[in-house]
């Protein structure tokens, strides 16, 4: 009886430091699957390159932690909401602020009749 060939697989890990403090949120890029997104309690957002140790981009401007980053499908834009309620959008190639809304947005909740708690 032959006896069975064991295949080994090993997985490289990489354990970076992505924020002053926590991570709140984090998105990988659709198009390419080498961008990643973090957003942290530090009010930053920071851009990262699979395989790269090091931050290739930090971003400025919230006053509150970063709850929620999102990428664009071509990966050009990033939109970050925080804790506070604003949100910032940045064009990557230029990195800069394209705008952002400081007024905490309200949208009513599926179902709820206006003037009821």
């Amino acid at each position: 009886m032959a006896t069975p060939v064991v295949t080994k697989t090993a997985w490289k890990l990489q354990e970076i430091v992505a924020h002053a403090s926590n991570v709140s949120s984090l998105v990988l890029g659709k198009a390419s699957g080498r961008l990643l997104a973090t957003g942290g309690d530090d009010c930053r957002v920071n851009l990262w390159s699979i395989n790269k140790p090091n931050c290739i981009m930090s971003l400025t401007g919230h006053t509150s932690p970063v709850e929620s980053v999102r990428l664009n499908t071509p990966e050009e834009l990033i939109v970050a909401g925080s804790q506070s309620g604003s949100i910032r959008v940045w064009d990557l190639e230029a990195a800069k602020t394209l705008g952002h809304q400081e007024e905490r947005l309200c949208l009513p909740i599926q179902g709820a009749q206006p003037g009821r708690a």
